[in-house]
């Protein structure tokens, strides 16, 4: 006979449930990466999501798509403000909204497959409530995006320059803005006809940066990944482009922009954190090289690029320094700004203990050499 459960063991069990985050009763990471995968196969697959997910570098994309369901079902100390969550799905959405069309529709399409997506990994009903009540109020992020996008196709161009930057403040305003871009970078009409030749057209450097996306991702390289998905995820087609650039810059370009284009690519985290290493770039250059074989480049072309690459391998660090960017906080978590301080006081550690050995290295050779260069004494002398 069991013996019936006493008020405390029940007590417990519900303590212990309503401590576990939404995340945690979904099923964690192992549960997430499996339906998001499952959740994306379908989009990409869906006639009217199908556009959006064309020269999308899906492998990076579905890694931060758990990190970002991993805060907005979290704890209260990582979920994002809403304000900043708008923000950032604002700014990350400019290009689909101004080439693509993207709009509140496609939200909604977006939101069905993923409820029928849950459903069909037996989900129960009130945990699907609980998703869509979190996810609900984005969508108005949608319809604002899709109508800047509208008014700014019927503006002058010398008038939108004029105009201020759409911001989470101004989403159900009336205020004059136009779509952020907050992060870009402007493609040499040289790029493309470097990467394809003839063959070249407005979606091929886009479709490089993808396959270097996925291939300096987790399921590519997960040395490089260690860094590279460190970066939010607007920035990697930036750190791309520039990668390209690098491989390919006429002889012609000038020593400025060269330089700008070599400090995107040694600092993929930004100015303030560690250069790359010589090891990840050395790997970088790898997979370059396995993305030429792809895409089809012939090697007469793809030796001489990875060739001049190597010719940067000098300005990289010697050592590299593990900042856990798979595994690492989404940007928009609370805790991401004290992972940062803390990946930053390593570094600044490394740096310091760096600099002391090659302190007291400098040091003993400088002791070394005053005792060699030190006159020969007689008996006389000393005695």
């Amino acid at each position: 006979m069991v013996a019936p459960m006493n008020d405390s063991s029940t007590s417990s069990v519900s303590s212990k449930e309503e401590r576990a985050t939404l995340y945690e009763r979904l099923g964690g990471d192992a549960m997430m990466n499996i339906m998001v995968w499952s959740f994306f196969d379908e989009l990409v697959e869906h006639p009217d999501m199908k556009p959006f997910f064309k020269n999308i570098a899906m492998v990076a994309m579905k890694t931060h798509t758990v990190k970002l369901f991993k805060v907005m079902f979290g704890t209260d100390e990582e979920q994002p403000d809403d304000e900043n969550l708008r923000e950032y799905l604002l700014r990350t959405h400019t290009r689909l909204f101004r080439d693509l069309g993207l709009d509140a529709g496609h939200f909604d399409t977006l939101a069905g497959c993923f409820v029928e997506g849950l459903q069909s990994f037996q989900v129960s009903q009130d945990l699907i409530d609980e998703c869509v009540a979190l996810m609900a109020p984005l969508r108005v992020v949608f319809e604002y995006g899709a109508e800047l996008a509208k008014k700014e196709k019927e503006m002058d161009p010398e008038e939108l320059k004029k105009l201020p930057w759409a911001s989470a403040k101004t989403i159900g305003t009336e205020e004059p803005a136009v779509l952020p871009t907050l992060a870009s970078i402007d493609i040499p009409d040289w790029l493309p006809t470097a990467l394809a030749g003839k063959k070249a057209t407005k979606h091929t450097v886009r479709e490089w940066t993808c396959e270097l996306t996925d291939r300096f991702g987790a399921e590519g390289d997960s040395e490089i990944a260690d860094t590279f998905l460190d970066q939010p995820w607007v920035d990697h087609h930036i750190f791309c482009v520039s990668f390209l650039q690098l491989a390919f810059l006429p002889d012609d370009i000038g020593v400025a922009h060269r330089q700008n284009i070599l400090e995107i690519v040694m600092y993929p985290r930004g100015r303030d954190c560690a250069r790359l290493s010589r090891h990840l770039f050395d790997r970088m250059i790898t997979q370059f090289a396995l993305a030429c074989q792809k895409l089809g480049m012939l090697t007469h072309h793809s030796k001489p690029a990875e060739e001049k690459l190597l010719t940067y391998r000098s300005a990289f660090a010697g050592k590299t320094v593990k900042v856990g960017g798979a595994t690492c906080p989404h940007i928009l978590s609370k805790t991401y700004e004290q992972h940062m301080e803390m990946v930053m006081a390593q570094e600044r550690e490394s740096s310091m203990r760096k600099s002391s050995k090659k302190k007291k290295r400098s040091n003993k050779k400088a002791f070394t050499r005053l005792i060699m260069e030190a006159p020969e004494c007689s008996e006389t002398e000393t005695g």
